[in-house]
């Protein structure tokens, strides 16, 4: 599953997250995250080892980021 997030910059976000994902025995793959000083906003693309309840963690990660944030939750696509 790929997780994207963009939202307003704050310190203690990647723990944040980290933590939801941890409280679900969800494995971090890969984490790219970027700060854009300018206009205060953070971005990260996760993977990570699990595809359950994509509408559920996207819930969570709603309510412990900032006000606005843009969560996608994508689930990994199954091979044809």
């Amino acid at each position: 599953m790929v997780i994207l997030i963009q939202c307003n910059d704050r310190v203690g976000l990647v723990a944040a997250i980290a933590d939801v994902l941890a409280k679900h025995a969800i494995n971090i793959v890969s984490m790219r995250e970027h700060v854009d000083t300018n206009d205060n906003r953070f971005f990260v693309r996760i993977v990570v080892n699990s595809s359950q309840q994509p509408e559920m963690l996207q819930q969570e990660l709603t309510a412990i980021l900032p006000t606005g944030a843009n969560i996608t939750v994508n689930p990994t696509p199954q091979k044809k």
